[in-house]
């Protein structure tokens, strides 16, 4: 049995182009923002949201966590993966509101319902009115 095919994280890019930590951090961050956060139909087809946080930074200074939003209708309807949304800095209830808040009405036409309780994971399903 062969080992699983990890893909490489930053240090293993920046290693294999031959270039600096933070000239290939730069790099997947402008792809990043290209490809994911200016893509204006990013959220099209949503039906069915994940809200998580995670440690994102392992110093001492500043907010640590980020709350992650995630598509999960590729995974509720047997379509696809899930897809990452969006990172928001924070971690509460009021920091997900507040991204939500933010979003086109015409996005939300229905708004969404919570499930799983006040747990740190959530799952929110968009309604279908």
């Amino acid at each position: 049995m062969s080992a699983p095919h990890r893909r490489p994280g930053c240090r293993g890019v920046a290693e294999g182009l031959a270039v600096a930590w933070n000239t290939a951090n730069d790099a997947v961050l402008a792809e990043g923002k290209r490809v994911l956060i200016e893509d204006e139909h990013r959220f099209g087809g949503v039906s069915a949201i994940g809200v998580d946080e995670h440690v994102w930074r392992h110093t001492r200074k500043g907010d640590k966590y980020v709350t992650e939003i995630i598509d999960l209708t590729g995974i509720r309807y047997g379509t696809g993966p899930a897809r990452l949304l969006d990172m928001v800095q924070g971690r509460s209830k009021e920091v997900f509101k507040t991204w939500l808040s933010e979003r086109p009405k015409a996005w939300r036409p229905g708004g969404f319902r919570q499930g799983g309780g006040e747990r740190r994971r959530q799952s929110v399903q968009r309604r279908h009115e």
